[in-house]
């Protein structure tokens, strides 16, 4: 499988989509350190 990066801006995109989902910054917040989470495995993977 090929390496795809995500850039800074690929991520903002995804916060802006992100942010008109939730209601308040915290909820936002929890399920934004969720996906990082997600993420980071998913590098991991990679490696």
């Amino acid at each position: 499988m090929p390496k795809q990066i995500l850039t800074e801006k690929d991520l903002d995109l995804i916060e802006e989509r992100l942010k008109d989902t939730f209601v308040t910054k915290e909820e936002f917040t929890e399920y934004k350190s969720e996906y990082f989470d997600k993420l980071d495995k998913i590098v991991k993977l990679w490696d």
